[in-house]
């Protein structure tokens, strides 16, 4: 029977002075005792900073190797890292409301070491299967790595509503299986969630214990990155390296290939930081059947998602902005073009926002705008852009044609690629028109006109000098006037080709003028014209 607990009960001060972590272990222990439950927290600060033990990295080799594939070696060193609350499976925590409660420690961001703590983490031994745990309404601020479990499975785990700020990771977990992280938000962190990534052997061979994750739905994640990309996240991602993924180990330590080829070389490490999601199978393991939905990923220089072998998973509603900059809040240094990250090299641009997407998986909507990177989604994925074929469905990705492959300072809205196709057949369409007389001031006949606010739209513009077809400009585009959460926007125009001119007529192609609609959805015209000018605009919602 599950059992409820308040930490108060248990000494708890929730000042924010007064270190509460005594009191918050004797809730949890309690709670475990009689079979699990929820530790709730009134509103208040918990300072959580208190050492009470140490937890092994259990990234490491016993120096052996299969027969056959090399020689043994001795046994690499086994690190620990201090954490200051045992959690316990069947338990949860819980605060009062959204934003109501703070569990507080004493972490500076862009330490790594060894002597940084994990604020929560699991004892149990290895590849214990770890049910019904997690946390709600909870806010963790300043703390190394917040939530781990170094050498478990998380199994059916539950966290809602759990806000990370100036953390290193928000979680960690060896391997994930159906486990459930709903409106997540991390600002000012290194990295929301990390699956993975542990060097275990020294047999090049697919080993479920570099990390996986399967069949979890991950949903309304908020990551906002913020900070400029330097000798903190150099730190951090130095560290994981160097205790956790072990790329040096791949030249030292690592056998001949068991198979065909390495797998263990398969996945590159790019660094942990500025991404909100790692899923890092250090030795192949696919991880299947996985959901991303609602994911808005903005001001930070790498990646939504990166990991590898990302089978059958859905990807849907991820928004991106101001992004691939190594200072994103100001699009400054562009990743390649202007500052070079370590592991990419010298003038190398992001891949992709979304890497190690893998067969069968569905991409239903990416909205990216204001961002530098090769692309948004991985090349290796067939079929996206304006001339996705109609069997390809599941793949709506629209982006200006010209830009298909490789996009550069994106202003784009996602839109069915399959109706574009056919919009550009097919000028006849049906929607709202307006039409208006303008006579010239100083050369120039301007207009404006609005589109309601939270739409995408078709439009057709026609431009008629003196009123007649003779004289005419016709300019298909779209124009996209969406207002997300978090002040995520989408104002732009995405012309739809070239115009058609009366070849010979006064408004040549380059005399007609579209703009960006502003935050009201008001959108100007400017024709150049010495003439009256009368256009037609027909617009409909996609």
């Amino acid at each position: 029977m599950s059992i409820y607990v308040n930490v108060i009960d248990y000494g708890a001060a929730g000042n924010g002075t007064t270190d509460d972590t005594n009191a918050v272990q004797s809730a949890i222990e309690y709670c475990y005792s009689r079979g699990g439950g929820t530790v709730y927290f009134p509103s208040g600060k918990y300072l959580i900073a208190k050492i009470k033990g140490t937890v092994a990295i259990p990234a490491s080799d016993d120096g052996s190797v299969m027969e056959g594939y090399g020689l043994p070696m001795e046994p690499e060193p086994v690190y620990s890292l201090p954490y200051c609350i045992r959690m316990r499976p069947r338990v949860k925590l819980v605060g009062e409301s959204v934003g109501s409660v703070t569990l507080l420690s004493d972490y500076i961001y862009g330490r790594a070491d060894l002597n940084q703590k994990i604020m929560f983490t699991f004892l149990e031994e290895e590849n214990f299967s770890l049910v019904y745990h997690g946390m709600e309404n909870i806010t963790i601020n300043k703390s190394f790595i917040a939530y781990a479990a170094l050498n478990n499975v998380f199994t059916l785990c539950q966290f809602n509503s759990v806000h990370f700020q100036r953390t290193a990771i928000g979680i960690y977990a060896k391997i994930l299986e159906r486990c459930t992280f709903d409106e997540l938000v991390a600002s000012n962190t290194g990295s929301l969630l990390v699956v993975g990534g542990q060097w275990r052997s020294r047999n090049d061979a697919i080993n479920e214990q570099g990390g996986f994750a399967d069949k979890c739905y991950i949903n309304k994640i908020t990551f906002t990155f913020y900070n400029t990309m330097g000798n903190n996240e150099k730190n951090i991602d130095t560290f994981f390296d160097t205790y956790f993924f072990k790329t040096e180990n791949n030249t030292t330590r690592l056998s001949a290939p068991i198979g065909t080829v390495s797998v263990a070389k398969n996945l590159k490490y790019r660094g942990i930081c500025g991404t909100a999601i790692n899923i890092l199978p250090r030795y192949w393991r696919p991880s299947n059947n996985n959901d991303f939905n609602n994911i808005f990923f903005g001001v930070s220089p790498r990646y939504v998602i990166y990991g590898g072998q990302l089978k059958v998973s859905n990807f849907s509603n991820i928004n991106i902005e101001s992004c691939g900059y190594q200072d994103s809040a100001n699009r400054v240094n562009p990743i390649g073009g202007g500052w070079d990250d370590p592991y990419l090299g010298a003038n190398e641009r992001i891949p992709a926002f979304i890497m190690g997407v893998s067969d069968k998986s569905s991409i239903d909507e990416v909205q990216a705008q204001k961002v530098y990177a090769k692309q948004v989604l991985p090349s290796n994925l067939n079929y996206y852009g304006l001339d996705a074929p109609s069997s390809n469905n599941n793949l709506l990705v629209k982006q200006p044609a010209q830009r298909s492959q490789g996009l550069e300072l994106v202003e784009a809205r996602v839109t069915d690629a399959n109706l574009l196709t056919n919009v550009k057949s097919n000028y006849n369409f049906v929607g709202e028109t307006m039409t208006r007389s303008i006579n010239p001031v100083n050369g120039f006949c301007t207009t404006t006109f609005q589109l309601p606010t939270g739409n995408s739209y078709l439009v057709r513009v026609t431009a008629k000098a003196n009123g007649t077809t003779a004289n005419s400009l016709l300019q298909l585009c779209i124009i996209n006037v969406y207002r997300g959460e978090q002040g995520f926007n989408i104002l732009n125009v995405v012309k739809l080709g070239e115009p058609f001119y009366a070849a010979g007529g006064p408004i040549t192609p380059t005399d007609l003028t579209v703009s960006d609609p502003d935050i009201s959805g008001n959108v100007t015209l400017i024709a150049k014209s010495k003439s009256m000018v009368y256009f037609e605009i027909y617009a409909s919602t996609i």
